[in-house]
């Protein structure tokens, strides 16, 4: 690679920058203007002035002379000098044996100069003249909350001790960095390298920035966006510009065109609005916008309908087409045409009734295609196309469908994913005149982008500074958790609450914690880093698990480390927290296992999400499932809801077959799509599935005492053989749990567990319980039934203890501040 900057046309300028003819230009030009002007003006005061009127015009002359001198100077050294011609590109010249050093501009130039001065060229001094100059390096700096300053010190402390180097060699470090700026430069569209671009690349190779950027949690590829970021914000709109002229607007389009007096009552121009913000560019989209311009500018069929999720930015799309078009920047048919948002809502509200509606509308209709400069917008068409009338809803279709087929109407319509399907659908006559451009979410990449141009407006209003950090956690996390909202709104949304809740806590700078802490308080769910009180709660889930849960080992112990894995960011899966398939006989402990660990870990037993499987065994019963057009799913809509949620699979085997290959999806990718079309995450739920297939074996197992190593292995293979689950299902899941039938042991310790749950009910009564080893033993016995496992003992408890007991408190036998215990022989109650 051969970089010789002493060799090109830009060491020039470079070289003459501190020459007289361009030293100061600038400044001695304006300030020769000034004494030209201060000359001339004096003229008309020469009878107060010892100078005469020649003196005082010639002094003038001379000024402005030298004023355009050096003015001219300053011109030529900025336009010629600063910038001389290239021969290739750089994408051409990165494929080419060249002097790399030509395609340095002008400040690059010159901190290049500044290493090659030095008796070291290598990428520290790169790096230390990049940071020690003010341009560009402290942006990055401030909104990376990195110590510029503290850089500097240890860059000096570094110097002691790095390789010297010949003179007019550069390291290889060095080396590579500048080929790295190469290719950021290509990346960015730039036709020289510019700063911005060595600093970036210096990111990439230079040890000590490589070990700055660990220690604040960034990449090389965040500093090469903030880099973009600064230079978007010092680029300068030429005020002087087509455009701009453009912006100003002109009478004759207008005249030119149909006169609408009752469109302009009812409606909204986008074009008014956008020339009182100054025209904005649209971030994102560029897809669909072009799809939708190339629509409007057919001759048939020339209306579009605009299918997406609020908050995706359909509305911005219009906005985009309008500047377009205004500009004179879109295609030549649509080309300075007005872009505008028809208020129905508004001529409902003011007729007084439908046919009076219809006359307006349709004498709107009529202006729109008459006038042939016009693009009409019609928000949520769904309710105007269909359905049943009722407040605020107009079938309209009947009228608009006829202007449609004439070629100077062009109609946009916007329209949600339900709407569409209910409503837009089911009108195949008016579906045949619009074309349909779907929108998608923006990507994460333009969301960024959006946040960053909203930045400075949201620190001035609440005089807080955002980190780049936070910004970008803004939108990781909002992707994760917030699955009900789109992009770009949530995360918009998101990061203004946070300024709001940094403004309440009386902080200065927003930080990725911030971020965290609000959106924990909106999702329930546990975001950030572990705090000691959770570390205790994941360290210790076993014996808390147990403390509901008797016997079980095995199925607590693989619960427990997959939330540990989970929640400590190791875990190598991709989609859920946990999936598990509990196998078992009725009644061990499998639902109570999974209530446990959502109260334990979801933090209330309200986010379980229950369904019942054996409802779901035809394959109609999929859109119950995943929702349709006309319905919501069971299981989408609640996890779109809460998506940190415990999901119960209840009796699974009973699912019909195609269900079963829902959730094979979602084992395996941790999504779904619903019966709308929209994405489902499971990213932050946990799904156990139960069954009591091959329960059968485990009771031939214990009746003849066999032993229990390949048992698990012996139900599998049975549920195989049987056709009951397939091999590609059950190996989706994390962990297959054999639950273990409860020994009389086992349900000694069940039944204390359920008896202190009506003994603590009654001390919040004020009355004492005391169970009694005799109870616990006589209710076993009684419930003992390995089929059945701890069923059996929940209904001898409700129907013998549990009746016992309200019949003594309805008849006042046990009153408050009374101690009982129950007599095992005859089953009543003997006070304490």
């Amino acid at each position: 690679m051969t970089i010789d900057l002493k060799n090109t046309a830009i060491y020039k300028a470079v070289k003459w920058e501190k020459r007289p003819p361009f030293l100061g230009a600038e400044k001695l030009s304006y300030i020769f203007l000034f004494i030209s002007l201060f000359s001339f003006i004096s003229i008309f005061f020469e009878d107060l002035l010892s100078f005469n009127f020649y003196q005082l015009f010639s002094s003038g002359v001379a000024c402005f002379i030298l004023f355009i001198v050096f003015l001219q100077a300053k011109l030529f050294f900025n336009n010629c000098l600063c910038l001389p011609r290239l021969y290739m590109s750089l994408k051409e010249a990165s494929k080419s044996e060249v002097n790399f050093a030509e395609f340095f501009d002008f400040q690059s130039a010159k901190i290049i100069n500044k290493v090659n001065s030095r008796k070291s060229a290598d990428s520290y001094t790169l790096l230390y003249y990049l940071v020690k100059d003010k341009n560009n390096i402290d942006f990055v700096f401030s909104r990376a909350l990195i110590n510029k300053e503290g850089v500097l010190s240890d860059l000096n402390k570094l110097f002691s001790k790095r390789k010297k180097f010949k003179e007019n060699t550069y390291s290889s470090c060095l080396k590579k960095s500048i080929k790295e700026s190469v290719n950021i430069a290509i990346k960015k569209d730039h036709t020289r390298i510019t700063k911005g671009d060595l600093f970036s690349s210096l990111c990439y190779h230079n040890p000590y920035m490589t070990e700055i950027l660990y220690r604040h949690s960034l990449k090389p590829e965040d500093i090469s966006d903030l880099v973009s970021w600064h230079e978007r914000l010092l680029k300068k709109e030429d005020s002087f510009s087509y455009e701009s002229l453009v912006k100003r607007g002109s009478l004759g389009k207008q005249w030119s065109a149909g006169y609408t007096p009752l469109l302009d009552q009812y409606s909204v121009d986008f074009n008014k609005v956008l020339k009182n913000s100054g025209f904005p560019k649209t971030i994102g989209h560029e897809k669909e916008i072009k799809s939708l311009e190339r629509v409007l500018s057919r001759t048939q069929v020339n209306s579009v309908i605009l299918v997406g999720e609020p908050g995706t930015g359909r509305k911005s799309m219009i906005r985009e087409l309008a500047r377009r078009s205004f500009l004179g920047e879109s295609l030549p048919e649509i080309k300075y045409m007005r872009v505008v948002q028809l208020d129905i809502a508004s001529v409902l509200a003011r007729c007084n009734n439908f046919e009076e509606t219809e006359a307006v509308l349709d004498r709107i209709f009529y202006e729109v295609s008459f006038a042939g400069n016009i693009i009409l917008v019609i928000d949520d068409i769904h309710n105007f196309v269909g359905g049943e009338k009722r407040p605020g809803v107009v079938n309209i279709s009947g009228l608009l469908e006829p202007y449609m087929r004439l070629p100077n109407m062009r109609v946009v319509g916007i329209t949600s994913f339900l709407g569409y399907r209910q409503e837009v659908e089911k009108n195949p006559s008016l579906l045949s005149l619009l074309e349909r451009v779907e929108v998608k979410n923006v990507s994460k990449e333009d969301t960024l982008l959006l946040l960053e141009r909203m930045i400075s407006s949201l620190e001035r209003r609440y005089r807080k500074f955002t980190s780049y950090a936070a910004i970008k956690s803004t939108i990781s996390l909002s992707d994760r958790y917030m699955q009900n909202n789109p992009f770009p709104e949530k995360a918009i949304n998101l990061l203004e609450e946070s300024v709001v809740h940094v403004d309440q806590i009386g902080e200065h700078i927003i930080l990725p914690e911030h971020i965290a802490a609000v959106l924990s308080e909106k999702t329930e769910v546990p975001i950030g880093e572990i705090d000691i009180k959770e570390k205790e709660v994941l360290l210790n889930l076993e014996n808390l698990m147990h403390e509901r849960i008797v016997n079980q080992e095995l199925a607590v112990k693989e619960i427990a480390s997959a939330l540990r894995r989970s929640r400590a960011g190791v875990s190598s899966r991709k989609g859920l927290i946990g999936s598990f398939l509990f196998l078992g006989p009725t009644g061990v402990g499998k639902t109570e296992t999974a209530k446990a660990v959502t109260d334990i870990y979801f933090h209330s037993e309200k986010k379980m999400i229950r369904i019942d499987m054996s409802e779901f065994q035809s394959i109609s019963d999929i859109s119950r499932l995943i929702g349709s057009t006309t319905q919501e799913g069971i299981l989408t809509s609640k996890v779109r809801e809460n998506p940190f949620s415990m999901i119960l699979l209840d009796e699974i085997e009973k699912a019909h077959p195609d269900i079963l290959n829902i959730f094979l999806q979602i084992l395996d990718e941790g999504h779904v799509t619903d019966g709308l079309g929209r994405k489902i995450d499971f990213k932050n739920s946990m799904i156990i599935a139960t069954s009591n297939a091959g329960y059968q074996i485990i009771i031939d197992t214990i009746n003849r005492k066999d032993d229990w190593k390949n048992l698990k292995k012996k139900i599998i293979n049975r549920l195989f053989r049987e056709k009951i689950f397939r091999p590609e299902f059950v190996n989706r899941f994390d962990a297959v749990v054999l639950f273990e039938p409860l020994t009389k042991e086992n349900l000694f310790d069940i039944s204390a567990m359920q008896l202190k749950n009506l003994a603590d009910s009654l001390s919040e009564r004020d009355i004492e319980f005391i169970i009694t080893d005799d109870l616990k033993k006589l209710i076993v016995k009684m419930s003992y039934d390995p089929l059945f496992g701890a069923r059996e003992m929940q209904r001898i408890i409700q129907d013998r203890v549990g009746n016992l007991l309200s019949s003594a408190i309805l008849k006042e036998e046990i009153k408050k501040g009374d101690s009982f215990i129950i007599d095992t022989k005859n089953f009543t109650i003997i006070k304490q």
